[in-house]
């Protein structure tokens, strides 16, 4: 939370969570989790790889966010796609200037639509559409099968797509998740913004690499995604 440093924000609620203390399990009422933006039962389920190592796209902070636990589990492993006023709102609070209101569709609300898996949707608020859009998109920039080269512990191929019957539950490669087109234009209506490219900072600070498209806003394109060679970018140091 950018206004109390012993808090923190969410990013689909945009309620402001008292830190550690406020996470799920740790006491009763609303608390916040961790949110994956590509949902882990979508190419790797397991906390660990084949070496018996942690499993990098299962801990990979740049696709990590924290959530309000209620909203996280409505998003559950739903494709992020455009809604309507026929679908179910869930409501965001005022917060650091953005969010608050209900009511309309889409206002300032996430709208969901049941059920879990490729038959249903969620719709992040506006504020966050490019947030969860880029991502996304990095994980499938970043996982592109093979090995890693450090451990040699192998890695998902991970693919984005518009196509809805390919977006289903497996530990295989490739596995898909979109849709496509709904990302893009998140991705175009919602550009990084400074707590955004703040955020790319510091996860490179730990982490080593860089999301591209908070760098590069540019390089996102339905091509890159759609083409037969892999969807790979070489970034300087």
């Amino acid at each position: 939370d950018p206004n109390n440093s012993g808090k923190i924000l969410d990013a689909y609620r945009n309620r402001s969570y008292t830190k550690v203390s406020g996470r799920a399990g740790t006491g009763s009422g609303l608390t916040y989790n961790r949110e994956h933006t590509w949902p882990n039962s979508l190419g790797f389920a397991s906390t660990t790889g084949d070496k018996g190592l942690p499993y990098a796209p299962y801990t990979d902070t740049h696709m990590l966010y924290l959530t309000d636990a209620q909203w996280n589990a409505d998003r559950g492993n739903k494709p992020f796609a455009k809604c309507d006023s026929n679908c179910g709102e869930r409501a965001t609070e005022a917060n650091n200037g953005f969010g608050g209101g209900s009511g309309g569709y889409p206002g300032t609300s996430n709208w969901v639509r049941t059920p879990d898996g490729n038959g249903g949707s969620f719709e992040v608020w506006g504020h966050r559409k490019g947030d969860m859009a880029r991502a996304v998109m990095y994980m499938a920039i970043r996982y592109e099968g093979g090995k890693d080269a450090k451990t040699g512990q192998s890695e998902p191929d991970l693919e984005l797509t518009d196509d809805r019957s390919r977006i289903v539950k497996t530990s295989a490669s490739p596995a898909y998740m979109g849709l496509l087109s709904t990302l893009i234009d998140w991705h175009l209506s919602d550009p990084p913004d400074a707590a955004e490219r703040a955020r790319n900072e510091v996860i490179f600070s730990f982490q080593g690499n860089r999301n591209p498209f908070i760098d590069h806003p540019e390089w996102a394109t339905p091509t890159l995604f759609t083409s037969a060679k892999p969807t790979t970018c070489q970034l300087a140091n």
